[in-house]
């Protein structure tokens, strides 16, 4: 299928540098009920945006860089497959009445840690931080033929993955990726950001069918706007050499070989061009390992006010097995970013209705536990329009539910529903601090997940839960032994012990009491394992982070006699209790 489109491009990228764009804000939502529904039995329907990766990461081997160039035989198209129904397009790129530069700003976050070598592309350094601009790389999974390879890639956007030809499509006329997914800030885990799945890829026609480097660039279309979490590069193009020549960049990845840490650590290095062509720009590296599984990392400018553009993805490189010698990169011309900004990625939002999607449900129990019948200490999600449409201020209305498990939905557990109001624009967000939901008094110790549920009517009412990764797990336990008791079991009379509590409610009142035997008694309508009769050892009051140390002197009446010991700690109307010791006099 031909398409043809007429590019219309926007003032941005013919301007300077615009500002670093920024999350929005954060609003306090209000509470409109507290009543709490029980689960029911019920399909809560598939997991929203389960990861199609297998588990087993390790099984995944570095995607071997193309080691020669195929030659063009055809028009060049842009070609794009869709993961879901299999489905290829094609479409005729503009490639006439273009300037000959362009840019598009990023989304930068805040909490930036920022490159900090200055020097050569032949001397690669590890990069263990999550924060931007790093949270803004990925490891890509994917499989070709049926084997699963590793690639990198770099967020344009925040459905779009850039990346290169080859790890999108094997080229030649061979087959499309299947199964993608990425994980930025990947460091042996997703723990970071979480991953998305690939549900659009694209790449030129001449590395589809001819193999061709001048073709070597790709894009990723993503199920999870993960980028909104991570931040964005920006991306641009510069036709003129000359500023190629004169101009330092920074190449980003994940190699295999004998890097520290590989494959499971991204690599940087800066530099500059000792090759210079219209589509390919290549760069000596000498690096006493091998780059492969650095394919598609970006390589980018800096432009010295914050800002980060991918001009170029890692294509390919001279040296396999051991070493590499010289590394070639597929350089972003005007046709390909015409496509991007023009065609790629807008296609993947709206521009007449608003698509709300809540992400990172965030949870401090205040504490390791949080004990049921009491609230957790704080509770946080983001929400973003992920639209270009700018909808008018509006109240969102929102529902918290407590689940068993890490797919939120209305058979779970409802446990709070709030509000807040909020102007969102295009492509905007907002923290929400939630009321501390408290967990129903009747609820199960165990493993739990809080996530929320935005019922609003937008664009996709599929993706308004906050599932995976989304989700925040927490553990609950009961106020039966919720405290931590410790101490000696064995005590010389006469001499000096000590017995520490942990995990107790805050600065709330504390007994100790003692008895000869565990048979089980009721104290304060609550039960405790010390059996009847018990005495007091003593009391007191628990500290700001919920600890109590009592201290005495082993009385002569415990020679060769065993106690047990229980604490009781009562907060909120709620009585709590510890574990048992035993105590023996010797």
């Amino acid at each position: 299928m031909s398409k043809t489109k007429i590019s219309v491009f926007p003032l941005i990228w013919l301007a300077a540098a615009l500002p670093a764009q920024q999350e929005q804000g954060t609003v306090q939502a209000k509470i409109e009920s507290s009543e709490v529904s029980q689960a029911v039995q019920g399909d809560e329907g598939q997991l929203r945006y389960e990861i199609l990766r297998p588990f087993d990461s390790s099984a995944y081997q570095v995607k071997p860089m193309p080691a020669t160039s195929g030659i063009s035989t055809g028009p060049k198209r842009a070609l794009t497959y869709d993961l879901l129904s299999g489905e290829e397009q094609a479409f005729d790129p503009v490639t006439s009445g273009l300037p000959n530069a362009g840019w598009v700003v990023g989304r930068n976050l805040a909490d930036e840690v920022g490159e900090s070598l200055n020097r050569s592309f032949g001397q690669l350094q590890g990069i263990t931080s999550s924060a931007f601009p790093w949270s803004a790389h990925a490891r890509m999974f994917f499989q070709q033929s049926g084997i699963p390879y590793l690639c990198s890639g770099t967020l344009v956007d925040a459905r779009t993955m850039m990346t290169a030809g080859h790890c999108v499509h094997e080229g030649f006329g061979g087959q499309w990726s299947t199964n993608v997914s990425i994980s930025p800030s990947w460091d042996g885990d997703d723990d970071a950001f979480g991953s998305a799945n690939g549900v659009l890829l694209s790449s030129w026609s001449n590395w589809v069918y001819d193999g061709d480097y001048a073709g070597d660039i790709g894009w990723v279309r993503l199920d999870r706007p993960v980028g909104f979490l991570t931040g964005w590069f920006g991306y641009g193009y510069n036709d003129d050499n000359n500023w190629w020549n004169s101009t330092s960049f920074w190449m980003t990845g994940y190699p295999g070989g004998c890097f520290s840490g590989a494959p499971d650590t991204l690599y940087y290095a800066g530099g500059t061009w000792d090759s210079v062509g219209s589509h390919i720009v290549e760069a000596d590296m000498n690096e006493s390992c091998w780059i492969g599984g650095m394919s598609g990392g970006g390589i980018y400018y800096h432009d010295g006010f914050g800002n980060r553009y991918v001009y170029a993805n890692v294509s390919h490189g001279w040296g396999w097995p051991t070493s590499t010698t010289r590394m070639g990169a597929r350089r972003i011309e005007s046709s390909a970013f015409d496509w991007m900004v023009n065609s790629f990625i807008p296609d993947a939002y709206s521009t007449t209705q608003e698509d709300y999607i809540p992400l990172r449900t965030r949870v401090d129990m205040g504490g390791s536990s949080v004990v049921a019948g009491e609230a957790v200490a704080h509770m946080d999600y983001t929400i973003f329009n992920t639209s270009k449409y700018d909808p008018p201020s509006t109240q969102i209305d929102v529902d918290v539910y407590l689940s068993s498990n890490d797919n939120i939905s209305e058979f779970d557990t409802h446990i709070q529903r709030h509000y807040f109001n909020w102007d969102f624009g295009p492509m905007g967000g907002v923290i929400i601090n939630v009321p501390p939901p408290t967990i129903p008094a009747n609820t199960l110790a165990g493993n739990y997940f809080l996530g929320v549920i935005v019922d609003e009517v937008d664009l996709n009412q599929d993706n308004n839960d906050t599932d995976g990764w989304d989700a925040a797990p927490i553990t609950v336990v009961n106020p039966y032994d919720s405290i931590t008791l410790t101490g000696p079991a064995f005590a010389d009379v006469g001499s000096t012990v000590t017995y520490n509590v942990a995990d107790a409610p805050a600065s709330s009142p504390a007994w100790m009491y003692w008895s000869r035997s565990n048979t089980g008694t009721t104290i304060n309508g609550h039960p405790f394992e010390i059996g009847s009769p018990y005495g007091t050892v003593a009391t007191g009051t628990t500290s700001s982070t919920g600890t109590w140390s009592v201290v005495g002197t082993v009385p002569p009446a415990l020679s060769g006699v065993k106690i047990w010991l229980e604490v009781r700690v009562d907060s909120a109307g709620v009585t709590y209790d510890s574990n048992t010791k035993t105590l023996r006099g010797n």
